[in-house]
């Protein structure tokens, strides 16, 4: 952003001949530049790749180059985490893996503001993570037909538009969203699918959904001498 800033600053003190120029220039770098940062990747959990790896990959130093491999798809989910400058907003059903939960907890230390809504295995979750980052259960709302309907959502939003405007950053980043079948747990037990994508729009759009679960649900508080050392929303 610095070098853009710079850039459009030199642009200022051209003569009026050259400023349609460079400003064209630095227009079509700029468009260059944000298009080799956009993200789109769809991945899939394959029952090929659950025959082909579960064995292997009880050796934990076992590396994997399988295109399937449900164990490059989390490092996939991890690389993503890595890069948050700001926050991540999550919709699961399931969290259990134990890799994703690690790269969450060094994300917060660099600062990333981070949000969970889950259903299934809350109590956990609150055990293992509302130490830094803050958690909230979505109870099941009632239907006409006095039903219970679950969330069971899977998705994440990475540095999202809104959340970046609620923060006060002035240095806007691309934001990343995640969304599919695919819950975050240690071992795959079903095919599943993941869209990984730097789409604005749909980034926008699961912002609106997460936003509106988060403050309809309910908060869980944990004992006093647990809290959560983060006092964001």
């Amino acid at each position: 952003m610095l070098y853009y800033l710079v850039k459009f600053i030199k642009l200022c003190f051209c003569s009026p001949r050259e400023i349609t120029d460079h400003y064209r220039s630095l227009v079509a770098e700029w468009g260059d530049d944000r298009r080799s940062r956009q993200v789109n990747d769809v991945v899939f959990v394959t029952c090929q790749g659950l025959r082909s790896c579960w064995g292997p990959h009880q050796d934990l130093t076992f590396r994997c180059d399988a295109s399937y491999c449900f164990n490059n798809h989390v490092s996939r989910i991890i690389e993503h985490i890595e890069r948050a400058v700001y926050s991540i907003d999550l919709a699961i059903y399931a969290m259990s893996s134990e890799p994703i939960g690690e790269a969450m907890r060094k994300a917060s230390e660099r600062g990333v503001r981070i949000r969970i809504l889950c259903e299934k295995n809350f109590i956990k979750m609150i055990d293992k993570y509302a130490h830094y980052m803050l958690v909230r259960k979505v109870p099941p709302p009632r239907i006409p037909t006095t039903r219970e309907m679950m969330m069971h959502h899977k998705f994440c939003i990475i540095d999202g538009y809104q959340a970046q405007k609620d923060l006060h950053q002035s240095d806007p980043v691309i934001s990343v969203s995640m969304s599919g079948s695919l819950n975050w747990v240690s071992h795959a037990k079903s095919c599943d699918d993941l869209l990984i994508t730097s789409s604005p729009k749909i980034s926008k759009r699961l912002e609106q959904e997460f936003f509106r679960i988060w403050r309809a649900c309910e908060v869980m508080h944990r004992p006093p001498q647990r809290q959560n050392r983060y006092l964001y929303n």
